[in-house]
């Protein structure tokens, strides 16, 4: 495979980043437990991977709000949610998960 779509992965195997891992053990009486939690990968550290930094996205989105705002085509609570909602959304899972129903 040759091309942007592998220049862009390098070393990382997907465009989600890494998985959400548990190592589990198994015991000789009381079954099995969850030993260890590995946390996966959040869209910044994504977003990080491929040379995107997300201060300057968020940024470049609160100055293209402000111009709307000024512009009169959103309201000033409508810009706080946007943001709050994309800079929210930059510290999530990348994967589907059940907090996306927020």
């Amino acid at each position: 495979m040759n091309g942007a779509y592998q220049e862009i992965l390098g070393d990382l195997h997907n465009l989600f980043g890494d998985t959400n891992a548990v190592h589990v053990r198994l015991g000789e009486q009381e079954g099995y437990h969850v030993a260890h939690v590995v946390k996966g990968d959040s869209v910044a550290e994504v977003l990080h991977y491929v040379q995107y930094s997300p201060e300057h996205m968020i940024e470049r989105v609160r100055q293209q709000a402000e111009v709307a705002l000024k512009n009169n085509q959103i309201t000033l609570p409508q810009m706080r949610i946007l943001m709050r909602h994309y800079e929210d959304s930059l510290g999530k899972y990348t994967y589907l998960s059940d907090d996306d129903d927020e």
